[in-house]
């Protein structure tokens, strides 16, 4: 059986750290167990609020592709500056209400330029983007649109962590979010979600919930080794 062939597209990827890199760290790693080979898209480094490059450690470097951006964490990197605080973040939220969809639309052409020489170079069956950010899926649905591929756009969460109608206080940006939604939502041919109430949101899609590591859920089990403490 023919091996099918992945982009995934994902701001967010190791070495950054968290939850919002799990569910593309598990696409990453899980589905060439089911003959499907993915290569990521995703951006070069970025200030961030937590770092875990231990995630990296076996993973194929080669398939792992990262531009630059014009976005305010990645522009913060270039400056010198590597941790972001949650403070900062709070106080920058006035910075991100000039941005549409959000604060990563900077990255977005240089996103394309890459995803166009991989789509090219590749030929890839499908392409898959995984939000937030939302900027994800204008770089998944225009490069499906230019290379007339499958297209699976996949929802980690409803806007941000927030409803558009909870996110922005203009009705105006409210609309405009709305209707953004709704426009990916039809250019893909499959809608994904982690649960339930993002599904029922979005009046679209198929839940796939997040899972986890069985080997490594059980470590938490073992006896810590003490031996070093003093």
């Amino acid at each position: 059986m023919k091996r099918l062939k992945v982009l995934l597209i994902s701001y967010y990827f190791p070495p950054l750290g968290g939850a919002g890199v799990s569910r593309p760290l598990a696409l990453f790693t899980k589905l060439p167990e089911h003959e499907i080979d993915v290569d990521v898209l995703t951006v070069k480094s970025i200030a961030y609020r937590t770092y875990e490059p231990e995630l990296l450690e076996g993973l194929d470097k080669s398939k792992i592709y990262r531009t630059g951006s014009l976005d305010p964490q990645r522009i913060l990197y270039l400056l010198g500056m590597r941790k972001v605080k949650e403070k900062t973040i709070s106080k920058g939220r006035s910075l991100i209400d000039n941005f549409f969809p959000d604060s990563k639309i900077g990255w977005v052409k240089q996103a394309l330029k890459t995803g166009r020489v991989l789509a090219e170079n590749k030929k890839y069956d499908l392409i898959i983007s995984t939000s937030p950010p939302i900027s994800t899926h204008l770089v998944g649905k225009k490069l499906s649109k230019e290379f007339k591929l499958p297209y699976i756009t996949d929802f980690r969460d409803y806007w941000t962590s927030y409803k558009p109608e909870n996110w922005y206080t203009n009705e105006k940006e409210i609309k405009k979010a709305k209707k953004l939604l709704s426009e990916i939502c039809v250019a893909a041919d499959e809608v994904t979600t982690v649960s339930k109430p993002i599904q029922k949101y979005l009046s679209n899609g198929k839940v796939i919930y997040n899972s986890y590591d069985e080997k490594r859920a059980l470590l938490w089990n073992s006896k810590p080794d003490s031996s070093h403490f003093i």
